[in-house]
């Protein structure tokens, strides 16, 4: 059985219990070991598809930045990945400069 599947096999009683009101969604929440925002976040999803249990699953919104090297069996290293990223960028990002040491006197005449 695929990975994602076992998590819907966890996640579908709670989001159930949660429905019929015998459940809270932070007693859910503390279950699945997520935040009382992403178990909204499920439910919301689960109530939209009409209970279909796909809507379970995690669903990326962007693809992985190294899924091209994925499906060439290529591995790859997030570091170099987020490096070559850096330098396809039309305007890198400003390197902030360490603020300058200052040398206060305590007393006159102190070094």
């Amino acid at each position: 059985m695929e990975k994602g599947w076992l998590r819907v096999m966890v996640r579908y009683p709670l989001v159930v219990l949660v429905e019929q009101g015998r459940l809270t969604q932070a007693e859910a929440a503390r279950e699945m070991r997520f935040s009382v925002r992403q178990v909204r976040r499920i439910l919301h999803r689960y109530r939209e598809s009409g209970g279909r249990l796909e809507s379970l699953v995690y669903q990326r919104r962007h693809p992985a930045p190294n899924a091209l090297a994925a499906t060439e069996g290529v591995s790859v290293h997030r570091a170099t990945v987020h490096r070559l990223i850096r330098q396809e960028e039309a305007s890198p990002l400003p390197r902030q400069r360490r603020p300058a040491r200052r040398f206060e006197m305590r007393a006159f005449e102190e070094l």
